[in-house]
């Protein structure tokens, strides 16, 4: 028997990211060129072992070659806030703007429904008078 343990909501949890992720970018929230600050990880599952043997035989070899050369130490910098730079308050008011503008649209639509609303209610009225006589 097949199964699909996660059923529909799995499949609209895709689609619920994707938008957000798609407004984030949008609304210039999330810096679409950014990349981690590591390399991706390798494709083969050996390349570790073989790096590890590597430097097990060669690594005394190349050190006698040429001088003790330590690995680099890792990047202390990455650990403190990035600056913001001075467009964050004018980005920030277009985005209190475009909500607003937003808000307004919404309000409007919504009384355009109901005014729709109301001219079918008042529609069907007239024709169940109209039925009654």
């Amino acid at each position: 028997m097949r199964s699909n343990y996660w059923g529909e909501g799995g499949h609209n949890a895709v689609l619920l990211v994707g938008d957000f992720f798609r407004a984030a970018l949008d609304m210039r929230l999330i810096d679409g060129g950014a990349r981690f600050p590591y390399a991706r990880p390798s494709d083969s599952t050996l390349e570790p072992y073989l790096e590890a043997v590597k430097d097990w035989l060669f690594g005394p070899v190349l050190d006698w070659l040429f001088g003790d050369k330590s690995k680099p130490s890792p990047r202390r910098d990455l650990e403190r806030e990035i600056p913001r730079s001075e467009d964050t308050k004018g980005e920030t008011d277009r985005l209190g703007e475009t909500q607003e503008q937003r808000g307004l649209e919404r309000q409007r639509e919504k009384e355009r429904l109901l005014d729709l609303l109301r001219q079918k209610r008042e529609q069907r009225e007239r024709e169940q008078l109209e039925r009654d006589r």
